[in-house]
């Protein structure tokens, strides 16, 4: 028999000839999901569970941060920060002992939030955010969704644990 010949005789194509107008055959109407859509479920699970698991350690730590006294040379970076935004001359009237960044992270708090300890910590934490953010997506590119999550999860356990961003130049810097 000749290939043509066998190709004609396929049961599936008897089938569909044979068939009611109208009326598909059982076999025909299960739904099978595409590889794309499994890949795109399967990311936005990841996703989530990403979302889900970054916040956790990150809001823990920022509430033992704002909920404990600051270290002992923050409230004199703040001081410095508010003597110059009054208007004092750097080197002249005002000596900071911050470094550049640090000290415009506290004038920037203490502009938008006022004199406190607490602006500059606002501040600090939208950078943080922004930080894991831009962490993520650099990562997710190099490396995959997998690694990047791992990293950026492991990264806010270190952003924010009070034993390690609380004290010394470690928060500032």
């Amino acid at each position: 028999m000749s290939k043509a010949a066998r190709k004609d005789r396929h049961p599936v194509d008897v089938r569909r000839r044979h068939a009611p107008s109208g009326k598909q055959d059982k076999h025909h109407t299960k739904k099978i999901t595409p590889p794309g859509e499994r890949k795109n479920y399967n990311r936005l699970i990841a996703y989530v569970v990403i979302a889900s698991l970054v916040p956790i350690p990150f809001s823990l730590g920022k509430y033992f941060e704002f909920n404990s006294p600051g270290a002992f040379d923050s409230g004199a970076y703040v001081y410095s920060a508010k003597h110059i935004l009054d208007g004092a001359e750097i080197g002249v009237e005002e000596k900071p002992s911050a470094k550049l960044g640090t000290l415009t992270l506290n004038m920037l708090g203490v502009k938008l939030f006022g004199f406190s300890d607490t602006g500059p910590k606002i501040v600090q934490m939208l950078l943080q955010l922004a930080a894991l953010l831009l962490m993520f997506v650099t990562m997710k590119k190099l490396f995959g969704v997998l690694a990047a999550g791992v990293g950026v999860i492991v990264a806010s356990v270190y952003l924010s644990a009070p034993f390690i961003a609380k004290y010394g130049n470690v928060k500032e810097q």
